[in-house]
């Protein structure tokens, strides 16, 4: 049987000259060694102690604020659903959806519609990202909020307690919007306890009642 061999000993040789090679292999051992043993320029930084004395300190602050906004919706947004799945093992669970672009009061018509029910929404309970409501106040809303009033206007009402900016935020479209689940009050409870752990958003935002004038109250 005829054997074919191959000899890949010059195929650099027409891209790379063989001293540009000896003369990368020398710079990557010398690297390798600097990682490995913390030497070379920079391996005493220990990181800035003190500021400049001429900055603008109430610009830095407001950096800082918006830096630990962004982690704490960073922080909400990659929760997984996980701990949710695994939490309500042995529990009763009558219905459960994700909150996506149709928003909380959406899907929870959903839930209720299908069971010719009424879910009473307490909004004090919902947990919010800081600062929700106030950007709402704003006029900060996008434009799926609109497109969610306009389709369900008819289906929820509010108390008069509520505030505009807190229903807009009800309707508000969703990427990550957690789960809504229905359960019997006892296993709710000790599923919350359950999810301290990991999600310390978990609530009991509401409840579900027999069909009322309205699919959805919120109060």
């Amino acid at each position: 049987m005829a054997h074919i061999t191959f000899d890949y000993s010059k195929v650099l040789d027409k891209f790379v000259a063989p001293h540009e090679v000896d003369n990368l292999q020398a710079q990557v051992t010398v690297a390798d060694e600097m990682v490995r043993k913390g030497t070379g320029p920079g391996a005493d930084f220990l990181g800035w102690r003190d500021l400049p004395e001429n900055y603008d300190r109430e610009e830095f602050a407001r950096i800082l604020k918006a830096a630990e906004k962004i982690k704490e919706v960073t922080n909400v947004m990659t929760t997984l659903n996980k701990y949710a799945k695994d939490s309500l093992k042995n529990l009763s669970v009558n219905s459960c959806t994700d909150i996506t672009g149709f928003s909380l009061i959406g899907h929870g018509y959903e839930m209720a519609s299908g069971s010719n029910k009424t879910i009473e929404f307490y909004s004090n309970s919902i947990p919010l990202l800081n600062d929700s409501l106030e950007y709402a106040s704003m006029g900060i809303i996008p434009e799926g909020m609109y497109n969610n009033l306009e389709y369900l206007k008819d289906i929820f009402r509010c108390d008069s307690s509520v505030t505009q900016e807190m229903q807009d935020v009800l309707l508000d479209p969703q990427t990550s919007g957690g789960l809504l689940l229905s359960m019997p009050e006892k296993d709710a409870l000790e599923f919350i306890s359950r999810m301290e752990l990991n999600n310390p958003w978990t609530r009991i935002i509401g409840t579900v009642t027999d069909k009322q004038s309205h699919s959805i109250i919120i109060k």
